[in-house]
């Protein structure tokens, strides 16, 4: 490898690990859910709940998220029709 090919490369690792470090505040200061609050309700709701929760939700409404996975999941587990 050249000189200049090392240096290109470098240029792009710290451009790729600046990127990630600014777009992690990113969701928060948008109103997205983090992927951490995701898997804390998918671990408790279940995945196909959290998602069918997304759907119904306006983007960044964590609390109704919450809630339409939880009434979905408490619909499924009692045999009810969902939708």
């Amino acid at each position: 490898m050249t000189t200049s090919m090392v240096s290109q490369l470098a240029s792009g690792m710290i451009a790729l690990a600046l990127a990630k470090f600014v777009l992690n505040d990113v969701p928060h200061a948008v109103g997205l859910m983090t992927s951490e609050e995701e898997q804390a309700l998918t671990d408790q709701y279940g995945r196909w709940a959290v998602q069918m929760g997304k759907r119904f939700c306006p983007t960044g409404d964590i609390e109704c998220v919450r809630q339409e996975a939880n009434r979905f999941y408490t619909n499924m587990r009692a045999g009810r029709k969902v939708i």
